[in-house]
């Protein structure tokens, strides 16, 4: 299987899999370990804060299902500067 050029694989399988992900879509092993589909480290998923590899820093895709969330998470950070602004 070749290694996709960015992401995160299973650490059982090698499946590339989206960042939070609680098991693999392929073989559906629940993550403990983390892969990065860049320098190869293995490690616990805690260790990839932020979706980055510990080791040489790449960052995951996010791909389409996380751009949804962002922009909600945007939206509401504006709302509340907005808010504190006009309270002043």
């Amino acid at each position: 299987m070749a290694r996709p050029e960015a992401g995160l694989e299973c650490g059982k399988c090698g499946a590339q899999v989206m960042p939070g992900e609680p098991v693999c879509p392929s073989c559906g092993a629940h993550f403990e370990t983390a892969l990065c589909g860049r320098c190869g480290y293995r490690g616990p998923r805690e260790e990839f804060r932020h979706h980055r590899c510990p080791r040489c820093g790449h960052r995951a895709d996010l791909g389409p299902r996380a751009i949804a969330p962002l922009i909600l998470a945007a939206a509401v950070f504006a709302l509340v500067i907005l808010a504190f602004a006009f309270w002043r």
